[in-house]
């Protein structure tokens, strides 16, 4: 079967779904279920609107209602127009979600980074910029590669040493240090750091509170690898009853890999999957489910 064929066939099940009397919230769930990434679910909502001239996100939200309907609304946008409105709501009305920020920014690497100004740019073209909405946190660049300066690995690690000693903080190293190194570099003075029997996360819990020991530790997981950090963004999610941050956090990082449920066993002892089904219900947690690569279909 074609990509086209297969696009139009997904389409097809959307659209059967909220057809006649009551969703059939199932079939509705094969539908996105069967888009294997975020760019095929585009393609079905444009294909959905060519052959039956309405549009997905209007019939969603029409035949949907609840955690359910927010989630398939969530994953029906294009991933960097997501962000884009999420770091606007964010950053709108009276104070500023810095959990929403931690989650939308820290994951993302300098081309990840450089396509989200533009898209934020395109999609808000009266704000100045990307930074002075967010107020610079976006506004140093990380080195590219992985790592090219020995020699400023030796530095960091020993700085790293030193902060374990020091009676006060140096705040500015490790901002320097996790927000413009390279994930690379990051990762190679993790190791260098640990073989020396010191654990860079132990280090950053001792010297930090709030939500900066929260953007830290993830920074540190994801200079590991990404379901790493992804697997701490949805622990945290789970077990704080936030439904919010997970549907952000299930419609930014999907498709979600049989590795982010390895991870997830690795550092929290339990499975993913149960975890899940312990805290939400209905068609919201099928479909988080059937979203999973590492659940048996």
């Amino acid at each position: 079967m074609s990509d086209r064929k297969f696009i139009s066939q997904s389409a097809r099940k959307a659209f059967s779904s909220m057809s006649g009397r009551g969703t059939d919230d199932s079939l509705l769930i094969d539908a996105f279920t069967s888009c294997k990434s975020n760019e095929a679910i585009q393609e079905m909502k444009l294909a959905y609107a060519a052959l039956f001239g309405y549009s997905l996100k209007k019939s969603i939200i029409s035949e949907t209602s609840g955690s359910f309907r927010t989630l398939l609304k969530a994953l029906t946008d294009e991933k960097y127009y997501y962000i884009c409105k999420k770091i606007n709501a964010a950053c709108s009305g009276l104070g500023t979600n810095e959990d929403c920020l931690i989650e939308l920014l820290c994951l993302l690497d300098n081309d990840e980074i450089k396509k989200l100004k533009d898209s934020y740019k395109h999609f808000y073209p009266s704000i100045p910029s990307l930074e002075w909405h967010v107020i610079a946190e976006t506004s140093g660049w990380r080195e590219e590669g992985s790592v090219r300066n020995r020699t400023l690995v030796s530095e960091d690690c020993e700085k790293i040493t030193k902060e374990e000693a020091r009676s006060s903080t140096n705040e500015s190293f490790w901002l320097e240090f996790l927000c413009t190194r390279s994930f690379g570099h990051i990762k190679l003075v993790i190791e260098r750091v640990k073989s020396e029997g010191f654990h860079i996360s132990d280090v950053i819990r001792k010297e930090f509170s709030g939500r900066c020991v929260t953007a830290f530790l993830l920074l540190v997981d994801r200079a590991q690898g990404k379901d790493r950090a992804v697997a701490r963004l949805l622990h945290h999610a789970l077990k704080g009853g936030n439904e919010a941050s997970l549907v952000r956090l299930v419609a930014l990082y999907f498709p979600l890999g049989s590795q982010l449920c390895f991870e997830y066993r690795l550092k929290y002892g339990t499975e993913l999957v149960t975890d899940i089904g312990e805290t939400t219900g209905g068609s919201f947690q099928r479909l988080i489910l059937s979203l999973l690569s590492c659940v048996e279909k």
